[in-house]
This record gives structure tokens, C-alpha cells and sequence, in this order.
């Protein structure tokens, strides 16, 4: 990333396309060119045009793993977006649930809905093969059942 951008003001200064920097940085799987100092919470949850945030393009694209780990906390994982997802929903979509820091996925935390009724573990479906649902609620992955195998007594939360 250009010594210039590497200011806040510059990360967050929104593009022609309605994203800022930081976002795009974050969706071109370039969170690590961003200095630690700046992934941040207040800078990870600024929305672009179309609602979506750093730390949804970060969990979608799965690079949880480039934020801080005093910074990936349990607030910043809940941050919705216009559509009611959380960066768990975004990275339970895209297939990389197992980048979210195992302390961080409570049964609570996996159970949040967004705005169209769907849990995390509902909306989760492996990356490479996302087929059209025809707007039926995807099913959840059998990884992600295997998951809560491995939680002391926990079930799945739907």
C-alpha cells in the first residue's frame, strides 16, 4: 500500500465506488499492508455506501486472523450491517468460521439472526460452491456441526 494511504484519514476516505479504502483494502485481501495501529474498532465498523464494513470484507475474506488480537473482541464481532449480518454471518457465508479465535464462538454468539430470521450456522455454505438457494435459507455445513461436537454439550442453536 502507497506511504501516502497510510493515514486514517486517508483509509477511510470513501472511493467513487462508495467503499473507503480500508474496506477495499480489506475485500482485495490486503489487511496486511494496513498498519496494526489502524485496525481498530472504530475504524473496522465504518460503513461504506452499501453498509458493508472492513471487518465483514475481513471475516468474508478470511483474513480475521491480520486483527489485533486485543482488537477482535466479542462487540466488534456483532457489528451488523444493512442487511442485519454480522461479521460471523460473513464468515460462516464465505467458509471461514474457523478463523473467528475458538473463545469468541459461544452457542449465543452463533445464534444471532439478521435481518431475514437467519442464524450464523444458517447461513453458512462452503466458499467454492455457493449455488443460487432460490431464496430458500441455506443449509448449515456439516464442519460447522462438527464444531459444536467439540463444544462441552453444546447443540446446534436452531
Amino acid at each position: 500500500m502507497p506511504r501516502h494511504l497510510h493515514t486514517v484519514s486517508a483509509l477511510l476516505e470513501v472511493t467513487s465506488a462508495g467503499d473507503t479504502v480500508f474496506h477495499a483494502a480489506a475485500i482485495a485481501g490486503h489487511l496486511h499492508q494496513v498498519p496494526a495501529e489502524y485496525l481498530v474498532h472504530d475504524n473496522l465498523v465504518v460503513a461504506s455506501k452499501t453498509g458493508f464494513t472492513a471487518i465483514h470484507a475481513a471475516a468474508e475474506t478470511g483474513q480475521l486472523d491480520r486483527i489485533p488480537a486485543e482488537q477482535l473482541t466479542a462487540d466488534l464481532l456483532l457489528t451488523r450491517n444493512d442487511n442485519g449480518d454480522t461479521p460471523l454471518h460473513a464468515a460462516a457465508f464465505a467458509g471461514h468460521l474457523d478463523q473467528v479465535p475458538p473463545g469468541l464462538l459461544t452457542v449465543e454468539r452463533l445464534a444471532v439472526r439478521n435481518y431475514e430470521g437467519l442464524t450464523v450456522l444458517q447461513t453458512a455454505r462452503p466458499a467454492a460452491t455457493i449455488p443460487d438457494s432460490g431464496g430458500r435459507a441455506p443449509k448449515p455445513i456439516g464442519a460447522i456441526h462438527r464444531f459444536f461436537r467439540k463444544l462441552a454439550g453444546a447443540k446446534a442453536p436452531f
